[in-house]
């Protein structure tokens, strides 16, 4: 007698059935089983398989007591539906395990873009972030599932967190550092005042941050000016200018700033006090401390060539920032030729006529400047004196007034009144002179009186 196949390691639960099936790798393996077991097993169990199917669910073969291939049919499109939405539901949370991953990776670059100051940038990735929320809003509808509900409900939490930390983060953003510090000093007397000073701390140090980075960006775009004072022996304006590098590199070191930024400036800075050091030393004329302050060999060369050059430099200087306190025009222009003589020295000795070239633009603006004053105070000069005349042709009608009515003691008012304001006008043009008639004329009228 044959022997009987009886498989033990290859049950399996069938989802679709729900028992107990035997699976077969293929569906000759499945009809060798019917061939050789079916007799034994209908003398054991009073039915026996008659037919071979495959199972979607399962992924395999099976075997059947009903023979029915219509019935088989039908169960095997139950199968294929039952196994779609399997397969639907698995592809739904695979997806929104995807946009939860998305959401979650969006939460860094938004709280980066709010340190950063970039207010706008982190909208748009909070925008992003919602339309990933809402997309697992709309899987979730056709998925029942628990661990759908949870991931969505970790999305919404993440996505509202987010949310309101950005709301609260562009309100704050729209505050001044005054403020700011005005909202950190109040009194907190609950969690929610000590959560938004906490904001408003973070938000003032990236203020300061952003103010330390704009001063250290303005200071080493305006470093070639400080050489540029150096050059023109304006060493006070250079030392000026150090001071103020030196407080904006402390400010940095104080907010925390970037080592690479700070280092800059450092430097900078270090190099300047050498260049400054070698220009008093140039200026006081002292070549031995001029050597020691460390500048190169080739630099030391450009310094020596200042101690010639600062003691005419200084003195034009002097002579420039004079110009101001002259008040006579004649005299203003003779001290601007002056300036212009000792500059052309200067350019003659240096063999360089762009050096000194500086010194001729404030002196241009210098006299610009002079002229528009002397003609801003002309024109105002003519607006008085045309009120004035105007205010004295008034007086005069009316001391043909009442001089008709015979008040010649109100006449005689009106005459010295327009004496007194012709003692006023700056200049006497021809409207001038055509009015002091007029006023001689009633002269001698009221004497014939």
């Amino acid at each position: 007698k044959t022997k009987i196949m009886k498989p033990t390691k290859n049950h399996v639960y069938c989802q679709s059935c729900h028992k107990s099936k035997i699976q077969f790798d293929t569906k000759k393996k499945a009809d060798s089983f019917i061939k050789y077991n079916a007799d034994e097993i209908y003398e054991t169990s009073g039915h026996a398989p008659v037919r071979s199917y495959y199972c979607v669910t399962c992924c395999c073969w099976h075997v059947t007591s009903n023979p029915s291939q219509e019935v088989g049919e039908r169960l095997d499109r139950r199968d294929r539906k039952s196994l779609k939405t399997i397969i639907d539901l698995e592809s739904a949370e695979q997806l929104m395990q995807d946009y939860l991953t998305k959401i979650r990776q969006l939460v860094k670059p938004i709280e980066k873009d709010i340190k950063n100051n970039k207010i706008d940038d982190a909208w748009e990735k909070m925008h992003e972030m919602r339309r990933y929320r809402n997309a697992m809003r709309r899987l979730s509808v056709n998925s029942l599932s628990a661990k759908a509900t949870r991931k969505l409900n970790e999305a919404t939490e993440v996505y509202d967190s987010t949310n309101i930390y950005l709301k609260q983060e562009t309100v704050l953003a729209k505050f001044s550092y005054e403020e700011l510090q005005e909202i950190i000093k109040r009194p907190h007397k609950n969690k929610y005042e000590q959560h938004i000073a906490t904001l408003a701390e973070n938000s003032a140090k990236r203020l300061e941050l952003e103010m330390a980075k704009e001063k250290a960006k303005l200071v080493i775009e305006n470093n070639p000016l400080f050489h540029k004072h150096l050059n023109l022996g304006q060493i006070e304006d250079a030392e000026k200018m150090q001071n103020h590098a030196l407080s904006v590199l402390r400010l940095l070191i104080k907010v925390g700033y970037k080592q690479s930024g700070i280092d800059k400036v450092k430097a900078m800075c270090e190099n300047n006090a050498k260049w400054l050091a070698a220009a008093m030393a140039a200026k006081q004329g002292d070549e031995a401390a001029l050597l020691q302050c460390g500048l190169s060999a080739n630099d030391v060369q450009k310094a020596q060539k200042w101690i010639e050059d600062y003691v005419t430099l200084s003195e034009l200087n002097d002579r420039i920032a004079g110009l101001g306190s002259i008040k006579d025009s004649k005299e203003f222009t003779e001290a601007v030729e002056q300036c212009r003589s000792i500059i052309k020295e200067l350019q003659h000795s240096s063999g360089n006529t762009n050096r000194f070239k500086e010194f001729n633009i404030k002196l241009n603006k210098l006299q610009k400047e002079r002229k528009d004053a002397i003609t801003a105070a002309e024109a105002e000069q003519r607006k008085m004196q045309k009120t004035i005349l105007l205010e004295i042709i008034g007086k005069i009608e009316t001391m043909e007034s009442a001089y008709s009515c015979g008040d010649v003691s109100a006449c005689k008012q009106r005459y010295g009144e327009c004496k007194n304001l012709f003692t006023k006008l700056n200049s006497h043009d021809d409207d001038a002179h055509i009015v002091e008639m007029y006023i001689e004329s009633w002269h001698e009228r009221l004497k014939a009186v």
